[in-house]
């Protein structure tokens, strides 16, 4: 729906980590994506953790950003935390594969 609103047309994917990689991920700017990939690693992160873990000043800006468009990442104001959905992490974790198996 999202590719069919932004383009006008809608091309079926042929998996649905494709369909992530289309609706999803490839639209994000560099540095979200950067940021999401570093927040993989677990399913549930307080603020203060993905600041430690990201490393810089605007981490509270990309976790605002990114819950405000993307679906696969939640707040959850009962226990403080964001979540990310396992479909989502799971495409993550493929996306850093590569970048793993050869030391970059």
């Amino acid at each position: 729906m999202l590719e069919y609103v932004a383009k006008g047309s809608y091309t079926p994917a042929k998996s649905i980590d494709r369909l992530i990689e289309k609706a999803v991920y490839e639209p994000l700017p560099d540095e979200i994506k950067d940021f999401v990939l570093t927040l993989c690693i677990s399913d549930s992160f307080t603020h203060e953790q993905a600041g430690y873990m990201w490393g810089r000043e605007n981490a509270g800006e990309l976790l605002a950003e990114v819950v405000n468009k993307n679906a696969f990442v939640k707040y959850e104001s009962k226990d403080k935390t964001y979540k990310m959905h396992n479909l989502f992490i799971g495409f993550l974790k493929e996306v850093l594969e590569p970048k793993d198996r050869y030391g970059i």
